[in-house]
């Protein structure tokens, strides 16, 4: 065949692709529960009005929408196998639940979804929260812009087999037990967010996981019995220029020598005990490697490629 005649077949491939591509992509706008549900589905742009969605007060006998399930005991609700999915929310959007016991949303072998200026997380009235907030398992690309993620849920999120995550101008508030779980991540990036008034325990916890990222981020006002930084078989965790104050948290980290701290405010008293030390006193406080206290902790090690 001649060469020419193949370069334009594959041409005319190419285009029909792409237009086809462009006839599914679409924007729909939506003001109540039942419609932002039904609406969710591969490669469209959800234009959430203004208001609040209690997304668990539907019913989901009547939405016939393959690409979400409702499991009311444990799970919520879960969106599964969706590609090019955006949430863009009007001001003031609140979505949220009122069972405690699961998360908001659930993200499960998902591609490329974006929420934007969306306030997320459990109704005031849901006590003693088992879940939380958002949940990502075996997903790649997922942006959060501009987002609240607010308790008592039990955290901000669990991320499970993610890369390439981006937590962007976003925040999480006031969870009951934990700031965030990373399991088997890589490459995921927290800029310019706030991270404050939550915890009980391990406040971040990163196991199996490596290219994490924290950039002009605030760690401000939590508490926990144990480390703000619980790190397991993971590496590549870097925070650059960072606020870290007014918490009250036993100890920074159990493994300083896989965090890359570069041109951070740390502030001393906010930790009681000194890694190794049971005993509590004023000399407490986070410490460099040589021992030496420092408000600014930082090093001259190049930080990993995100």
């Amino acid at each position: 065949m001649n060469i020419k005649i193949v370069y334009l077949i594959i041409l005319l491939i190419s285009i029909s692709s792409l237009t086809i591509s462009n006839i599914y992509a679409q924007d729909v706008e939506v003001s109540t529960e039942t419609e932002l549900l039904s609406a969710i589905g591969p490669n469209k742009t959800i234009k959430i009005k203004s208001g609040d969605y209690y997304l668990d007060s539907v019913n989901f006998n009547i939405i016939n929408n393959p690409n979400i399930k409702y499991d009311s005991k444990y799970d919520g609700i879960i969106i599964s196998n969706v590609d090019n999915l955006k949430f863009i929310a009007e001001t003031d959007t609140e979505l949220l639940i009122n069972n405690p016991d699961t998360p908001i949303l659930n993200f499960n072998n998902c591609k490329n979804i974006e929420i934007t200026n969306a306030i997320i997380g459990h109704d005031d009235g849901a006590n003693q929260c088992m879940g939380v907030v958002l949940n990502f398992d075996n997903c790649k690309n997922i942006t959060i812009n501009n987002t609240e993620l607010f308790g008592s849920g039990i955290a901000g999120f669990y991320l499970s087999n993610v890369e390439d995550f981006r937590f962007i101008k976003s925040k999480i508030v006031d969870c009951s037990d934990y700031l965030m779980w990373l399991s088997s991540c890589t490459n995921i990036n927290f800029i310019d967010s706030e991270f404050s008034n939550s915890g009980k325990y391990d406040l971040i916890n990163i196991s199996s996981s490596n290219n994490i990222l924290f950039e002009n981020c605030n760690i401000i006002s939590n508490y926990s019995d144990d480390y703000m930084f619980k790190i397991d078989n993971s590496y590549g965790i870097n925070l650059r220029s960072c606020i870290i104050k007014e918490n009250d948290v036993r100890l920074f980290s159990n493994d300083d020598s896989n965090i890359n701290i570069n041109n951070c405010t740390i502030d001393q008293e906010q930790f009681y005990k000194v890694k190794g030390d049971d005993t509590e006193g004023d000399d407490d406080s986070y410490k460099d490697d040589d021992g030496d206290e420092s408000d600014d902790k930082g090093d001259d090690n190049d930080d990993n490629e995100e």
